[in-house]
């Protein structure tokens, strides 16, 4: 017991101290957002009860077939990738976002949500550069109900900006359908041509 203790701290100090010793980039531009408008997950301030200057609170929201789960948590920046923690989860924190992963790369998350194992299927849609910083475009799969139908989830995400956008999507008679979308979705950078906007109703 005393041996996986001490483990345990050594995982736990190598992590926050490659934090510490990058604190310039991990506070680096990061945007916070409260109130309405919000991707369905957004940073949403500065974790100060830890000392890490990589960690951050998150409003986090995911609907699982048979569990909508809507929750604060923690995210940490590490090791190119942002890991996602929810509170009153069985789960530590799991690698959520990896920007290791180019275009089309897919990978899949592990997350105990009350009592339950829940699989997470990702896909890089993209990766688009503007000025040097990279956007990853995050399509998570069969994410989101609507009208009975499931969807999927797209969420814009910068390693130094952090969690910019997000909107549901489904195809429809090979035209993608928009619904809900919030925060940035750098218009500017992305072709969204062959999309259209709905509203839920």
């Amino acid at each position: 017991m005393k041996r996986f203790l001490f483990c345990f701290q050594i995982f736990t100090i190598s992590i926050l101290g490659a934090c510490d010793s990058n604190f310039d980039q991990c506070s680096h531009d990061l945007k916070y957002l409260s109130g309405g408008n919000k991707p369905v997950i957004a940073i949403t301030g500065k974790d100060n009860s830890v000392k890490d200057s990589c960690q951050y609170l998150i409003d986090f929201n995911y609907w699982f077939k048979d569990n909508a789960v809507s929750r604060k948590g923690s995210l940490l920046i590490h090791n190119d990738a942002f890991y996602v923690r929810l509170k009153e989860s069985q789960s530590g924190f799991v690698r959520y976002f990896d920007f290791t992963k180019k275009a089309h790369d897919a990978y899949e998350v592990e997350m105990l949500v009350d009592g339950k194992k829940y699989v997470i299927k990702i896909i890089v849609e993209e990766v688009v550069v503007k000025n040097n910083q990279q956007y990853h475009v995050f399509r998570f799969i069969d994410s989101f109900e609507f009208k009975n139908n499931r969807t999927d989830t797209i969420i814009i995400a910068s390693l130094n900006k952090g969690i910019l956008g997000s909107y549901f999507t489904y195809n429809r008679n090979g035209v993608n359908i928009m619904l809900m979308p919030e925060g940035e979705l750098l218009d500017d950078m992305i072709d969204y041509s062959n999309v259209e906007k709905r509203n839920l109703n």
